[in-house]
């Protein structure tokens, strides 16, 4: 079974792609940091028995809006059992907690399980964007284990296992770097779409717009 990393799957294009390929047979990793918007690909999910591994990165906070002013349930867990998934809650700063459970899901998944969700919980260390110095962050939350900054943390462990020394890691660093800075450049590049030309409709619902082909 092939594998595909999606991310941004709460809404549009991601959720859109992650069930495609999971209809398609693919082992899907869909990916999302707004883990109140994840039902509507769970819920699909579970319906269809799709080979899903739903990964929410809860990170405390929609924008500026906290977890408990987006949804009642104290564990995301809770949702993932409504709708009959079976889901994984980890320490998204340790590393080997988060290898040890992807794994373990996507056994399952592959085994015929149906979907998988992992909720990951840490802390988004800076704003939303550059326009955003995230000063409503609680104090309390940076201090604590969730604040850890969890890509320094998974740096420290690989070290320490002697997985990859700091010169491999810089190497990795450098060539994710140079992807987002190729991909940026190709799209600068391109042209505006041109509204009259594209094709304006979900991946899994063109058959419902009016005037499409089949394709």
């Amino acid at each position: 079974m092939k594998s595909v990393l999606i991310t941004g799957t709460s809404k549009g294009i991601g959720l859109e792609s992650a069930l495609a390929f999971g209809r398609a047979g693919y082992k899907v990793y869909a990916t999302m940091r707004t883990p109140a918007q994840s039902p509507q690909l769970a819920e699909t999910a579970a319906r269809e028995k799709l080979p899903i591994i739903v990964v929410i990165a809860n990170n405390q906070y929609a924008y500026s809006t906290p977890n408990d002013r987006q949804f009642a349930c104290s564990n995301l867990a809770d949702r993932a059992e409504g709708y009959g998934i079976e889901c994984h809650t980890i320490d998204g700063t340790d590393l080997e907690a988060c290898l040890k459970t992807l794994a373990r899901a996507a056994e399952s998944a592959r085994a015929g399980g149906g979907p998988q969700m992992v909720v990951a919980n840490l802390l988004r260390l800076c704003g939303h964007g550059e326009h955003d110095d995230a000063n409503y962050v609680l104090a309390k939350l940076k201090a604590s284990p969730l604040g850890r900054d969890s890509l320094k943390v998974a740096e420290e462990e690989i070290q320490c296992r002697n997985w990859a020394d700091a010169t491999t890691i810089a190497a990795w660093r450098a060539e994710c770097v140079q992807k987002v800075e190729e991909a940026i450049a190709l799209v600068q590049r391109e042209p505006g779409p041109d509204p009259f030309k594209e094709t304006w409709c979900a991946i899994s619902s063109k058959h419902l717009s009016e005037g499409m082909a089949e394709s």
